[in-house]
């Protein structure tokens, strides 16, 4: 209800659309894209009773399912079914220093509907491979080539945030996306995925906000130990999304237990309904060279006393120049 509250007090004109990702369990199969990893809740909506009844699926959706009986025959849908998998290959060849040259059992093109390349600075290579039943395969190779991870099957925050700009893109073209990113802080991602990320947020000129419960007392203590060894598949396991939130302009917003959410989402909700919009206009024969061009803001600010405020400024850190040439070379 505090989060149904804190939604309803959006700008007019606003709207909110709820996407739960790697659920226990799925009550509605009609609404679910990626083979099941993820259920969009509700589309854009500002009516408050649709709101709460998404919100109030949530419990149902985290909760571990029951376990069959044994005896049980396994369900049709069961069998179609297709689980996450995770695949890692580790050699000694590195004459060829190049991640491209790894050799991989490929996948029959009929199956395949996208596939996008990201090649990091260390020589990574990042492949995601969207498949005709909506699951998505991402592997790494390694900048030297020696090591390959597969993941099958598999949806992270990268993926939601690709699905959040899209969904905006087809059904609010003329709209700023915001979105907000709720977990534990725990969110797995190769990192060269993360500057991917990145860029197609501040490309849709997308804010990106986390909301984080604070992490068990155990995973703050592991974190430390596991954090090396997980890196060495290239993975991060916390950190990215506030990194993508401070890229993109955001927020990062902790709260101490799940029943603050609601005023965690206060603040967030707040901090956005506040902003000033700035523009500039750019030459018309810059083109897109791929890089991110930075932008860098400052205020000032007198209190009564004639003193400089210490003010804190959240605005994105760069922009990218339009892909096309027919797009209109502007920045907002």
């Amino acid at each position: 209800a505090a989060m149904v509250d804190e939604l309803a007090k959006l700008t007019a004109g606003d709207e909110v659309a709820i996407l739960a990702i790697n659920a226990n369990s799925i009550d509605d199969k009609t609404a679910v894209i990626r083979n099941g990893h993820a259920l969009w809740l509700t589309e854009f909506t500002r009516d408050r009773a649709q709101l709460e009844r998404a919100l109030a699926r949530v419990p149902t959706l985290v909760a571990t399912p029951p376990t069959p009986a044994k005896t049980d025959p396994p369900k049709a849908a069961d069998k179609d079914k297709k689980e996450t998998s995770m695949t890692v290959s580790a050699g000694t060849d590195t004459t060829s220093g190049d991640a491209t040259n790894t050799q991989t059992k490929t996948t029959p093109d009929k199956e395949v509907v996208e596939t996008e390349t990201i090649k990091g600075k260390n020589g990574a290579v990042i492949t995601r491979t969207t498949m005709k039943d909506g699951s998505v395969n991402v592997k790494r190779v390694s900048g030297k080539g020696n090591v390959t991870i597969d993941l099958n099957n598999f949806y992270d925050m990268a993926g939601a945030a690709r699905d959040a700009t899209h969904l905006v893109e087809e059904k609010r073209p003329n709209s700023q996306a915001a979105i907000v990113w709720l977990s534990d802080g725990i969110a797995p991602i190769f990192k060269e995925d993360v500057g991917a990320t990145e860029q197609i947020l501040i490309r849709q000129n997308a804010i990106f906000n986390t909301l984080n419960v604070d992490m068990r007392t155990l995973y703050k203590f592991l974190l430390p130990f596991g954090q090396p060894l997980i890196g060495w598949t290239g993975l991060s396991i916390a950190g990215s999304a506030k990194h993508l939130a401070q890229q993109s302009g955001g927020e990062t917003v902790h709260v101490s237990r799940v029943k603050d959410y609601g005023a965690g989402l206060a603040r967030v909700i707040g901090n956005l309904n506040a902003r000033y919009s700035l523009g500039f206009a750019l030459s018309e024969d810059e083109r897109d060279d791929g890089r991110m061009h930075e932008l860098v803001l400052r205020v000032k600010a007198a209190d009564g006393k004639g003193k400089q405020k210490r003010l804190e400024v959240s605005s994105r850190r760069g922009y990218y120049m339009p892909k096309t040439e027919t797009a209109e070379a502007s920045v907002k």
